[in-house]
């Protein structure tokens, strides 16, 4: 099945994966994961770079954000941010308001996801994305922090709600000191700058237990839950 025709026939879907508070294993949000049929375009990457090769970006991130909040599970919910889709002429400010005016869902519980790697090419477009989202009082996390493309002084100055660890520092950290003082590092930056470290990736008690002792306050990865759809549509959650 082609782009075109998955956007046509609604066919992307969201799965949801926990957001958990490590000390006690409580939930604290879920992150919505896009999807396509079976097939060649299944996968978020697969997806999105269709797009972009389509200049569908903006068409295929709006299909995401609307399937992802119409079956919204109790609580806040984070979407993922392509900024490059501020960049397509078919962008429209104001979609996601009225998806979530519709839906009876508040900004605040919504966390917009933008990954860091886009800021090192782009600083201006990564400047203009938080922007745009902060002013309609959406909160911000920076994903992939540490994934190796991380310029430190960028993340200080974007002020984020919320800094999420990347995964390649974050699995394995319990038996690799230079990958745990790595985490170490990034957690005691996200509290001096005001923001919550996510530590995504924890697939092991062992590195459960480190970032606990680190302080690390959430994560996710497939110990604390795998991505799964939400069958209740967001409505029906809150009557």
């Amino acid at each position: 099945m082609q782009l075109r025709q998955i956007l046509a026939q609604g066919a992307v879907y969201a799965a949801y994966q926990p957001i958990r508070r490590l000390k006690d294993g409580s939930l604290f949000a879920h992150e919505a994961l896009a999807r396509g049929p079976e097939g060649p375009l299944h996968s978020p990457a697969q997806l999105f770079q269709a797009a972009a090769a389509e200049g569908l970006l903006f068409a295929l991130e709006l299909a995401c954000r609307t399937a992802a909040l119409e079956r919204k599970p109790p609580g806040v919910l984070c979407l993922n941010v392509d900024p490059l889709t501020l960049q397509d002429p078919a962008f429209t400010r104001g979609m996601t308001a009225q998806v979530l005016a519709a839906l009876g869902v508040s900004p605040r519980e919504v966390i917009f996801e933008i990954t860091e790697r886009i800021a090192i090419t782009d600083y201006d477009l990564f400047r203009r994305t938080l922007g745009h989202y902060r002013s309609q009082g959406y909160r911000i996390a920076l994903d992939d922090v540490g994934a190796g493309y991380s310029n430190l002084r960028l993340v200080a100055e974007a002020g984020p709600e919320f800094l999420k660890i990347d995964q390649g520092l974050v699995r394995g950290c319990a038996r690799a000191k230079a990958r745990r003082a790595a985490v170490s590092a990034l957690a005691r930056m996200a509290e001096e700058c005001d923001a919550v470290a996510i530590a995504e990736g924890i697939e092991t008690a062992e590195d459960l237990r480190v970032l606990v002792d680190l302080g690390v306050p959430l994560g996710q990865g497939f110990l604390l839950g795998h991505p799964a759809p939400h069958r209740e549509p967001a409505g029906a959650a809150r009557r």
